[in-house]
């Protein structure tokens, strides 16, 4: 334990120090987020009394909102036909699993924290998603991820939290009675992940009197680590990025000047003050006379005072809210405020799109990393229990119900065909009264199999449109759709071919058989459309009861 405590020492010392970066430029972690901290809460980094003129909250917010990352741009996808069943089993069980877990708050929260500090952390316990609060988490500020380097994390825990662990961790009776190290009802608990001995574990222990009391200890491999961060920007020497708040930093101090010298100037400007050239004219007059008192006197006067910086300080204070929008991306267009009256709608819609373009790196960035954390850390593990032979309930709408009735008709006729029987359009034909009959008797439910989610190579994720643009891909779906219910011949076209490879489209999915049967009409009244030579498929040929294909 003394090697682990100096470990231990040595990560928090890294978090206190000044890291100086250029001759002009040193940066404090754990100083950067008490100010980031502060800020947030109104407050100055000195605790001084005055008025705090808050320019960043605001912009957190709606910086946050254009990065725009939802639970429906979670689920999945399948790849290929044979996928499509899986894909759509998992959507309705993910869609349940998100829903329990709350995701949608988990992903606003997230997007809100990063948009705020810069940088964000979440860890994976027991399959769900937490946020970790950057003050308790310690780490060497300068790396470029938080999974590259050990580090330390500081829990509070009260007496009933530790007496829950007693099933798991050793010597919870020595932490509780140790009254001296217990705040607010609560002992600091510190867990570390890192290389002890050339091994990889993560510890969690107890600090008293400067030792380390072991309350748990295993190992592990490194990319078991359960700690994931998310990033505004790329890595510029620290691994904190720079937030809306700190791009805030050097105008919010001036905020604060303006607004405080302008409310000592209006405090001056409501002084009612009087002059006499008499000099038996002293003293506060208000305070000093009584009520109904006459003051004598021929020249007593009222001196005019105003408040003649009010309009340099408006025009400062507007100065200072343009620049703020520019270095944080967001103009009128974006936080919903009216534009200039005149502003043509088309000249509305290009300006929305420029601005929205700037969030959608950042929007990638963090939305690429969630799709790896659910589909390669969390889902494989989740999936398990819903492997096990677990019966899925279809209750669903129509369109559901439809599909369902079409994957167990494609099951039946690949068993019947697998077993060496001989299927017939006759008997696919005779399927169709007895599936429904026996769903409705029995119900829809769906035995899922072990092994059913295919992650490494069935299931795919596009969280933020970066493996494929949804919108773009539709659009030339319905393109070549067109295009070949005109004239179905036109996919003998290499250029067409090419066409359709270019937008991601496979173009022997525009159903060739369609094109054979408009081709033998076609032939029929004499038009002559050549049909594209294909390999015989040997499932349709058995299908058919032709053998030419064995």
């Amino acid at each position: 334990m003394i090697e682990l405590k100096k470990k231990i020492d040595f990560i928090m010392g890294l978090m206190e120090k000044d890291h100086e970066f250029e001759d002009n430029y040193k940066f404090n972690h754990r100083k950067t987020l008490q100010r980031i901290n502060l800020y947030s809460n109104n407050r100055y980094v000195n605790d001084q009394k005055s008025i705090f003129w808050n320019i960043s909250n605001q912009r957190v917010a709606h910086f946050a909102k254009n990065l725009d990352l939802d639970t429906k741009d979670l689920m999945p996808y399948g790849i290929g036909e044979t996928n499509y069943v899986q894909a759509w089993v998992l959507k309705k069980k993910l869609r349940r699993w998100l829903d329990e877990q709350l995701m949608s708050i988990k992903i606003n929260d997230l997007l809100e924290t990063a948009s705020e500090y810069g940088s964000v952390v979440w860890k994976v316990v027991n399959n769900e998603l937490e946020l970790v609060d950057l003050k308790n988490l310690y780490f060497n500020p300068l790396c470029k991820t938080i999974r590259d380097t050990d580090l330390v994390e500081k829990h509070y825990l009260s007496e009933r939290e530790l007496n829950d662990k007693k099933d798991v961790w050793e010597n919870i009776d020595e932490v509780l009675e140790d009254k001296s190290s217990k705040e607010e009802g609560k002992w600091e608990i510190l867990e570390y992940f890192g290389y002890i001995d050339d091994e990889y574990k993560r510890v969690v222990a107890f600090e008293q009197n400067g030792k380390l009391i072991k309350l748990y200890e295993e190992e592990m491999e490194k990319e078991d680590n359960p700690y994931w961060d998310f990033h505004t920007s790329k890595y510029r020497g620290r691994w904190l990025r720079i937030g809306v708040v700190e791009r805030l930093f050097d105008l919010q101090v001036r905020a604060n000047e303006l607004v405080n010298q302008n409310a000592e100037s209006t405090k001056i400007a409501s002084l009612l003050l009087f002059r006499s050239a008499s000099g038996d004219a002293m003293g506060n007059v208000l305070e000093n006379a009584m009520n109904g008192q006459i003051v004598n006197s021929s020249d007593l006067e009222q001196i005019g005072i105003s408040n003649v910086g009010l309009q340099q300080f408006i025009s400062e204070l507007q100065l200072i809210d343009a620049q703020a929008d520019r270095i944080c991306f967001t103009p009128e267009v974006m936080t919903g405020e009216a534009l200039p009256s005149g502003t043509p709608f088309r000249s509305l819609a290009a300006l929305t799109n420029a601005a929205r373009s700037v969030f959608k790196m950042i929007r990638e960035r963090i939305g690429e990393t969630i799709s790896y954390i659910l589909k390669e850390k969390v889902l494989p593990d989740v999936v398990k229990g819903w492997n096990r032979g677990e019966i899925f309930d279809m209750m669903e709408d129509d369109g559901d119900l439809e599909m369902f009735d079409e994957a167990v008709k494609a099951k039946l006729i690949r068993d019947t065909i697998l077993q060496g029987t001989v299927v017939t359009p006759e008997m696919i034909k005779g399927l169709d009264p007895m599936i429904t009959d026996a769903l409705t008797k029995n119900g829809r439910k769906l035995d899922i199999p072990k092994g059913f989610f295919n992650f490494k190579y069935g299931i795919k994720f596009n969280i933020t449109g970066e493996a494929y643009d949804k919108a773009q891909q539709n659009g030339a779906r319905e393109t070549a759709l067109q295009m070949y219910m005109a004239n179905p011949a036109i996919l003998n076209s290499p250029l067409m071919r090419e066409y359709l490879e270019d937008n991601g489209i496979t173009w022997y999915k525009l159903k060739p058989e369609e094109l054979e049967q408009m081709a033998e009409q076609q032939q029929a009244m004499g038009g002559g459309v050549p049909v594209p030579d294909r390999k015989p498929d040997a499932l349709m040929s058995t299908i058919k009861g032709d053998n030419s294909a064995q």
